[in-house]
């Protein structure tokens, strides 16, 4: 798979997470802040992650971007700081679904 792939995958879990999923992260976080030093992995797969967009060519940064805002998204729903109506939903995922079809 390319990084417009993982990308555009991120983007449809992103918006199209079951509750029952969105509970369980939240959880998950909750746990980790109580245990950091269990984080290793989750710092491992990040940094994989990351590295592996930004060596997606002239579109690296985009393509960091575009995760950086996911994982924005994600954790204001999941700390439930801000949960985005359904027009904000739909517009966010337009413009992030515009920018991945920039990254092959």
């Amino acid at each position: 798979n390319t990084s417009g792939d993982m990308l555009r995958a991120m983007i449809d879990d992103t918006f199209d997470m079951p509750a029952g999923e969105q509970q369980l992260i939240s959880k998950l976080l909750a746990a980790a802040s109580s245990h950091p030093h269990l984080l290793g992995p989750v710092h491992a797969l990040y940094g994989r992650l990351y590295s592996e967009f930004s060596k997606s060519g002239p579109t690296g940064g985009t393509a960091l971007v575009i995760a950086a805002a996911l994982d924005g998204v994600s954790m204001l729903q999941y700390l439930d700081f801000h949960r985005f109506d359904d027009t904000q939903r739909t517009a966010l995922r337009q413009a992030l679904q515009a920018l991945a079809k920039e990254i092959p």
